[in-house]
């Protein structure tokens, strides 16, 4: 680390987090903040395409800063992994520990995808853009035990390609799908060392915890432009003339032109190889949905501009060819966004938090019935109100839809315009037929109406269904800054559902924290006679700080109380119950324990009626909760 100050590494990885905060206070002897927004000014004017490309792709974005690193002589790669090393004390190759390498209160992870093992339900990995990335390969987030514990994997960096260019670097966008068989398809971004070409990969795995990369998808001869946001799908049906085929959409953004066109290609090899590139609609398109049907068909869905003034149209395009040729016809108009003072989509005043009206859907095998939510923005007499989504299904491949139906308005105490609802995504259970979404919502903020929290809602014919908060928290988006300085959770969450299992994937903000952590949401039946669920609460999967979720049950009456949380690093963990005189009642003793999540008994018996607080604590940092034993 010679000649690399700790003021400098800080500033290194929050930018490198994607952070954008370049007007961060910073000492004297760091990198001064105009210095490093030069070298980003310089960087952008060696070409016009360039400019175009940062404001329109995230991970462009992320490749301008970290071309500006290296103009000021940081290789952002090595710099990280000494940043692993040196200040949490923990091997970079050591990936079955799950750090944050930044100790920032500006790490952030975003854009979760998640998949259940098909063969082993037990068996969930998530995925996230992750400050690691750039230096150990991108995250899988795995559990074998259906989320009780959790550890942190890497896929290996990849090689080069046929072109003799190196791609070393991890760009983000992970999409992440299981298919029938038992594996995991992984897909992300990589850009050549060079900073100046990127490509698509999928990686492969059937435990979550050994990767192997496939072949890029962009051939030698189409390299150029940039890649952005892609989506993953793989066919599930046995019957299907194409069963076990992969399937990457994503949007191709040329900066001469400043076109965008979406693009599929297949791999009937498990991504080893790609099928030739398929333009599916040239013009202007956002992020993408992907599915496929009951015959085989190819099913993507995805959002296009249509006028400045911020209307558009939500588009379906299907292939009954395996993706060869695709019609295109509307589904639904939208209203654009309120454009916040970063210039970019955004709710909630002039200061927002970034979002997009976007699109999301799934089939039901079975039958090729499309449940599909979609964005828009509600406005009366000229008034912009909120951002709210609705339900619509079709039972023959997008020729026709069911009327639009409101989601999360079930409970009258909700359904008012001030209320916000974005960012959804659809999953189907294949062996029940049931159908869902998640997204966030402002609806348990009653004041400044700028909290939210993550919700699932069934969806039905009537839409009648209540929905239920899967996080345990209400938080503030806008803390979670990313892109620009723009708070930013993200374009897309995930979720998956498989025979008894529900997962969905998310990002929100600490307690106290402005740092985007990864949460995870397992739901499984209730058991025989049961009114309960046998998981159904968030685990955090990867956060900065330690993390203690409100003890079950509570208020407590029986014998004990179940205590889950969550460590960032290894370190010894206590447990404590304290009444209100300051006295420790009960306590489980230092144990040593790995980065993770944990799930712990607590006895409380004999302890008499009234208000304790419940509380964990490392060397290096804790957490409480209130808890209520009622006899």
């Amino acid at each position: 680390m010679s000649g690399f100050s700790f003021q400098k590494l800080f500033l290194l990885l929050s930018l490198l987090l994607l952070s954008g905060e370049l007007h961060a206070q910073v000492s004297s002897n760091t990198i001064a903040p105009t210095t490093i927004a030069q070298a980003i000014e310089a960087e952008l004017a060696k070409s016009p395409s360039d400019r175009y490309l940062y404001n329109h792709a995230d991970a462009f974005n992320r490749v301008i800063q970290l071309r500006a690193l290296r103009a000021l002589g940081i290789d952002p790669p090595t710099a990280i992994g000494e940043a692993t090393n040196e200040i949490l004390a923990v091997p970079p190759a050591d990936t079955g520990v799950t750090v944050d390498a930044t100790k920032s209160s500006t790490a952030e992870q975003n854009e979760t995808s998640i998949a259940i093992n098909r063969a082993n339900p037990k068996i969930i990995v998530a995925g996230a853009n992750d400050s690691r990335m750039y230096s150990s390969g991108m995250p899988a987030y795995v559990t074998s035990d259906k989320g009780k514990t959790w550890s942190t994997k890497f896929i290996p960096i990849p090689k080069t390609d046929d072109l003799g260019a190196l791609f070393p670097l991890p760009l983000g966008d992970p999409a992440i799908v299981a298919d029938d068989s038992g594996y995991f398809y992984y897909a992300y971004l990589a850009m050549d060392q060079n900073y100046k070409y990127n490509n698509l990969i999928v990686a492969t795995s059937k435990d979550g915890k050994t990767w192997v990369n496939g072949g890029y998808i962009v051939a030698p001869d189409q390299v150029g432009g940039f890649e952005d946001k892609e989506q993953i799908a793989v066919d599930l049906n046995p019957n299907s003339p194409h069963h076990g085929r992969v399937y990457v959409a994503w949007r191709h953004l040329d900066g001469q032109t400043g076109e965008d066109i979406c693009k599929i290609a297949s791999s009937d090899d498990r991504g080893k190889t790609w099928s030739s590139i398929v333009d599916v609609f040239p013009g202007t398109t956002l992020f993408s949905s992907l599915r496929t049907g009951k015959n085989g068909e190819v099913i993507l869905t995805y959002s296009v501009p249509t006028s400045s003034s911020g209307e558009g149209d939500h588009v379906l395009a299907l292939s009954k060819d395996g993706g060869k040729h695709f019609g295109v016809k509307a589904v639904r108009n939208f209203n654009d966004y309120p454009i916040n003072a970063y210039g970019r989509d955004g709710l909630k005043g002039d200061s927002s938090f970034r979002a997009y009206p976007y699109i999301s859907q799934d089939v039901e095998l079975t039958t090729d019935k499309i449940h599909l939510v979609y964005g828009s923005y509600e406005t009366l007499d000229n008034v912009n109100y909120a951002a709210i989504l609705y339900y619509v299904s079709s039972t023959d491949l997008g020729k026709t839809w069911t009327a639009p139906l409101p989601v999360g308005l079930a409970n009258p105490a909700h359904s008012t315009l001030a209320v916000d609802r974005f960012n959804p995504w659809v999953s189907v259970n294949q062996r029940t037929g049931e159908a869902f979404v998640t997204y966030y919502s402002s609806e348990d903020d009653s004041d400044e109406n700028v909290l939210v929290a993550m919700y699932r809602q069934k969806l039905t014919a009537t839409m009648k269904e209540y929905p239920t908060m899967i996080g345990d928290r209400v938080f503030d988006p806008r803390l979670v800054k990313q892109k620009g300085s723009a708070p930013f959770l993200g374009d897309y969450i995930g979720s998956d559902a498989f025979d008894t299992v529900f997962v969905a994937a998310w990002t929100e903000n600490r307690k106290g924290g402005s740092d985007g952590d990864v949460f995870v949401y397992i739901s499984t039946p209730k058991p025989s006679g049961s009114t309960v669920n046998v998981v159904d609460e968030p685990t955090v999967v990867h956060s900065s700080a330690i993390w203690l979720a409100p003890p079950s049950p509570n208020p407590a009456s029986g014998g004990s109380i179940s205590v889950r949380f969550y460590i960032p690093r290894p370190s010894v963990v206590t447990l404590e119950l304290v009444s209100i005189d300051g006295s420790i009642v009960k306590k489980i003793a230092g144990e040593y324990r790995e980065t993770g999540s944990y799930s712990e008994s607590m006895p409380v018996t004999g302890l008499t009626s009234g208000t304790y607080i419940l509380r964990i604590r490392t060397p290096y940092d804790n957490a409480m909760q209130t808890v209520i034993i009622s006899r």
